[in-house]
Order: structure tokens, then sequence, then C-alpha cells
């Protein structure tokens, strides 16, 4: 099970996915092998092993075609190609090439992607805005983002300085 998000939430009935409201009415009928709660008004779904896009009517909007897809943020979703992450827009065209060994959805105008085994982060142009460096990392909340390197943890801001950098 899923959380709700814009009214609906993912629920699975038999071996299918589809959506409820919150009343717990069928709202999207269980046809997808996977799913994913709406964000900015559209959810990834799973279709013949393939990921793409539905708006709030069940209607594929991006058609099933990628080996995997992240939600939509800040505009932008976050997709797999020959084992490759790039970023696609909300018509479905790729933005930003598909490049990344592991990337994740955007906050804050920048998004965490792993190149060359480290993680850093790029802006919506696909720019590196933090070169990778960190062993693990996660997005940008209320100015700061999480990041690891040599088992040391930390917080940085969207210039890459450490904010807390405890000594360990």
């Amino acid at each position: 099970m899923h959380s709700f998000s814009e009214g609906l939430a993912p629920a699975k009935v038999g071996n299918r996915w589809g959506y409820i409201d919150k009343s717990g009415k069928i709202i999207i009928a269980p046809k997808y092998e996977n799913a994913y709660p709406f964000r900015e008004g559209l959810a990834e779904v799973e279709v013949a092993d393939k990921w793409g896009f539905i708006d709030k009517s069940g209607m594929i909007v991006i058609e099933p075609q990628w080996k995997f897809a992240h939600r939509f943020s800040e505009e932008l979703a976050c997709v797999e190609v020959s084992n490759r992450y790039g970023y696609i827009n909300k018509s479905g065209e790729m933005v930003i090439k598909p490049q990344f060994q592991e990337s994740f959805w955007f906050s804050e105008g920048l998004a965490h992607v792993r190149s060359g085994g480290k993680w850093g982060f790029i802006d919506k142009r696909g720019d590196m805005a933090i070169k990778p460096q960190f062993d693990d990392a996660m997005q940008f909340s209320q100015g700061l983002a999480y990041v690891k390197i040599n088992g040391r943890m930390g917080y940085i801001n969207r210039h890459g300085e450490y904010v807390w950098n405890p000594k360990n």
C-alpha cells in the first residue's frame, strides 16, 4: 500500500494496481502491474514491464517505455534507459540525457545523482552543481542535504559547503 497524494492512493486488487479515493472507492481501475502516488498531476505506472505516466482520469499521457521511472518533481521525472538515468519533461521529451548510474527527483532545484560511483547534485539543466564526491546523499530540504563521505555523515548547503560535519 502507498500513501494518499493529490486525493488518490495506489491500491492493489488481486495482482493489479489501481487508485482509490479517501472513501475507498476505486477511481482508476486496477490494471497496472505496479503504481505509485500522484505528484504534480501524474503518476508512474508499470505496463508490460515498462514504466510510463497516467493522469487522474487513468489516461496514459506518457507511454510506458522505460525500464523504470521516478515521480515528477519540479516539472521533471527521472527515467532509466539502458541502465543509465536521465530526465523527461511532462511531454515525455528527454531534457537531460541518460548519463547517470542512479538519480532521484528534484528538490529545491537540485537532484542527487550517482556518477563515477559517487553522489553529487545536478541542476535542472543537467549541469553538475555539486561534483560527485559523496558515498551517499539525500535530497535537499530546507536548504540542506544529508551526505556521507568516508564513513562521516553531515549536511551541506546548496554550494556544497558543510554546515554540520561531525568529527568521527
